[in-house]
This record gives structure tokens, sequence and C-alpha cells, in this order.
């Protein structure tokens, strides 16, 4: 089956990590959606309450991957005993070293009109937009509906374009014309790696 390679050509390990109730419904959502795609995606099991546990538990899982996924809320969420951050700044805080020391890719997703709900998320939510070392390897969105607008803008006047931490789109008049367009930009980006790389 054609498609099946092709998502198993593309298959990555992807380090989705835990977030907070406001957000558990988008993040199971999309736990699936990318199980669906042919991704394996950690934790695949609950992470440990205490925090020398849970810090050994992301950094294994982290190893593995070669893109982590966090969802940050307006809820600071719980904190692990012996800690002093929560399970959502702490798998932020080990995945942005982990980038720093390896090809982990991250992506941070927030809400556009994000409105903490206590000082702690604020000053975590301050710090993922204007820390480097906190969003180190990432690209932070706000919002997925920034990207669909930006993405029907520009597929307005060219057939297929590509999103950096999103992958490429393509409009045709039927399915086949839409998958010419995906493989002309595979090829020309193939290409231009090969020359910029010699």
């Amino acid at each position: 089956d054609v498609q099946t390679e092709s998502s198993a050509e593309h298959a990555r390990t992807i380090y989705l990590a835990e977030t907070t109730s406001d957000l558990q419904t988008e993040r199971d959502r999309l736990q699936r959606e990318l199980i669906e795609q042919g991704n394996t995606v950690l934790p695949d099991r609950p992470l440990p309450w205490v925090a020398t546990e849970l810090e050994q538990t992301v950094r294994a899982y982290l190893e593995q991957c070669n893109l982590a996924i966090h969802l940050v809320g307006e809820r600071y969420g719980l904190v692990p005993e012996d800690a002093d951050r929560s399970v959502v700044a702490l798998q932020n805080s080990m995945a942005a070293e982990r980038s720093a020391e390896s090809d982990l890719q991250r992506l941070i997703w927030m809400p556009r009109q994000l409105r903490p709900r206590d000082d702690r998320q604020a000053a975590f939510v301050r710090e993922l937009i204007e820390q480097p070392a906190a969003h180190r390897g990432a690209e932070v969105i706000e919002d997925a509906r920034d990207v669909a607008e930006a993405v029907a803008a520009e597929l307005a006047d060219c057939p297929v374009v590509m999103v950096r931490g999103h992958g490429s789109f393509a409009v045709g008049q039927l399915l086949d014309e839409a998958h010419r367009w995906t493989s002309v930009l595979e090829q020309s980006a193939q290409l231009i790696a090969t020359v910029v790389s010699e």
C-alpha cells in the first residue's frame, strides 16, 4: 500500500508532553492523529509523580525522540513531589536542554489569547516567550488558526506551500494534481539541499 509506505517513511518518534486539564482533550486528539499517521508517541504510560523519577523517565523518553510537542494552557498544573515547578514546566526545561545537545526539534503551542489563571503560569508563559533558553530548539505557535489562515492565503496565489514545523500543503482540482505539486516541492527541496551542501 503506497500510503502506508509513505507514512512509515516519514514516521517519527514524538514526545507529546503531558499537559494540564484545560488542554487534555486537545492532547488526546493530537495523540490519536499522530499515531494514525504512523508515528510513535511517547510517553506511552503515566509519568511518575516524584521529581527524581519523573526527570529520569522524561530524559529517557526524550533520548528516543526527534520531535517534542508542548501544549501550554491557562493552568499551571500539578507539581511533583520534591519539585518546585509543574510537570509542564519541567518537561519543557528538559526538552530545551535535550534540544541544545541533539537535533531534537520542538513545537510549543498555546492559545492566542492565553489568560493564565495564576501568577506561576503567567511567569512560565513569559519565560517561554522571552527567555531563549526556555524555547531553545522550538517554534512557538500561538493558536493553530494562525497556520491555517497563512496556508489558505498562500494557496490562493500558489498551488503548494511549505510551512516550517508543519510540512507542505497543496491544492489541486483533483487529489492527483495536489499530490503532483507536493512531489515537485519535495524534489525541489532535495535539489536545493544538495546544492547548498556542496
